[in-house]
């Protein structure tokens, strides 16, 4: 199917980097050119979780670097998709596409 035509995008573990601007440009280009308005259309990120049971103080900080990197990441979608993105998911891409109510029903 066409991005054009798409009425769901799910992203699984794309870290959607401000570099990107090739990327972008189709994505905001396939979107503006829908023959669906843009409320139509809905994103879905899936951002993999990291772990939060640290044992000792440096695994603490390594979790919270991860954990402001994913921040990062789900702000970054958040400022290009606006209203069409979903609330972001924080699971293993695995477990999000077994979960079929997850992977259908949004």
């Amino acid at each position: 199917m066409d991005l054009q035509e798409a009425e769901r995008i799910v992203f699984i573990g794309y870290s959607f980097p401000l570099a990107d601007f090739e990327f972008r440009y189709i994505l905001s280009k396939a979107i503006a050119s829908s023959d669906k308005p843009p409320q139509e259309k809905k994103v879905r990120v899936i951002l993999y979780p990291p772990n939060p049971k640290s044992k000792s103080k440096i695994e603490e900080i390594k979790w919270k670097k991860k954990k402001w990197r994913r921040d990062l990441e789900r702000d970054r979608y958040k400022n290009f998709f606006g209203k069409l993105l979903s609330p972001p998911k924080y699971m293993d891409a695995i477990d999000f596409i077994q979960d079929q109510n997850l992977f259908w029903n949004w």
